[in-house]
């Protein structure tokens, strides 16, 4: 079966060492993903999930953004906190990719909802909602982050430009990654990157902005 990419991993366009170096840290991180047993990836998604309910961030949430894990790909799975969402009456939304390489971002009502996008991932259908309000939550799946909140995604750039840095406004972004992509490296960060406000693993919790404490087993 043919593994698709999420809608911000798109070939790398421009050269420079930085790049490079961006390139074959995707390729290595994406690798091992694809390669972690599913047993296991189903156990983190549990865990994840499970952290995610008691996390501050989501519980005080006015709405929360999820995405939707591709098959193949072995992200984690979110499916359980959008049917814990659901049950309990809040709102839940999902991005939808635009031709100008940025996202907008949909209300969901039930999971069947979701259809394969333009680029074969599951994405919603409806009219979309303006994010503007920081008491919003939005979990971004990448392909490597550091303990300083630089997220490394697939090269596209979609939540970047979507959240630019310095956007007034912006929710709270949270990247979520099994505790292996929370790296002890420094990854490199350019100008146009948007850093995380938080990383949340299997095994831990990261708060980058405002300094507060992390947690972790």
């Amino acid at each position: 079966m043919t593994r698709q990419r999420r809608t911000d991993e798109s070939p790398d366009r421009e050269s420079g060492p930085v790049v490079e170096f961006k390139r074959q840290t995707r390729q290595r991180f994406r690798q091992r993903r694809r390669a972690y047993p599913e047993e296991e990836a189903i156990e983190a998604s549990r865990r994840v999930c499970e952290r995610l309910a008691g996390l501050p961030e989501f519980v005080e949430a006015g709405r929360v953004v999820l995405y939707a894990a591709i098959p193949g790909s072995g992200e984690l799975d979110l499916r359980p906190a959008f049917d814990g969402l659901r049950a309990s009456g809040r709102g839940v939304l999902y991005p939808r990719c635009l031709p100008d390489n940025r996202l907008e971002f949909v209300e969901v009502p039930e999971w069947d909802v979701l259809r394969p996008g333009r680029h074969g991932i599951p994405e919603p259908e409806g009219n979309p909602v303006r994010l503007r309000r920081e008491s919003d939550l939005v979990l971004v799946p990448g392909l490597a982050f550091d303990r300083s909140g630089v997220r490394l995604g697939g090269g596209g750039g979609y939540f970047d430009r979507t959240f630019a840095p310095g956007w007034e406004g912006s929710p709270r972004l949270f990247g979520v990654g099994y505790s292996w992509q929370l790296t002890e490296e420094t990854l490199p960060c350019e100008s146009h990157d948007r850093r995380m406000d938080g990383i949340l693993t299997d095994r831990e919790t990261l708060r980058v902005r405002n300094l507060l404490p992390e947690e972790s087993d």
